[in-house]
């Protein structure tokens, strides 16, 4: 009856959601925006002909630059070795990658056996 119900309801013309024109993304699928290139932020100070560096500091919040630094290694980080680590909980570190993500750096989770490996990708 589920497959009925999907085809009156395409065919039908009442479609599960309906894109108003003007709205911006459909809220399914996010715009595209541009990926950050860099970690690092840094500020420069123009003299008379050149331009100097001020100061270098890290895209991420300062709580979760110790999640990061293991994330941005070679090989990565795998959940538990950054709990061994930094003596945070599970969910914690879960969080500190959404945010991390959310500060424009993309992250990969691989499937190594039995657990995922987060890397900067």
């Amino acid at each position: 009856m589920g497959a009925i119900g999907f085809l009156r309801s395409f065919f039908g013309g009442n479609p599960r959601e309906v894109v108003k024109p003007g709205k911006g993304d459909a809220g399914a699928v996010k715009s595209p925006t541009t990926p950050v290139r860099s970690h690092w932020k840094m500020t420069y100070q123009k003299d008379a002909d050149e331009m100097k560096l001020v100061s270098k500091e890290l895209v991420v919040p300062k709580f979760c630059r110790s999640t990061f630094l293991m994330i941005a290694r070679k090989k990565g980080a795998t959940v538990s070795e950054i709990m061994k680590k930094t003596g945070k909980t599970r969910g914690t570190i879960y969080q500190e990658i959404a945010l991390i993500k959310k500060s424009g750096i993309k992250i990969v989770r691989a499937y190594e056996k039995p657990v995922y490996r987060f890397r900067v990708g």
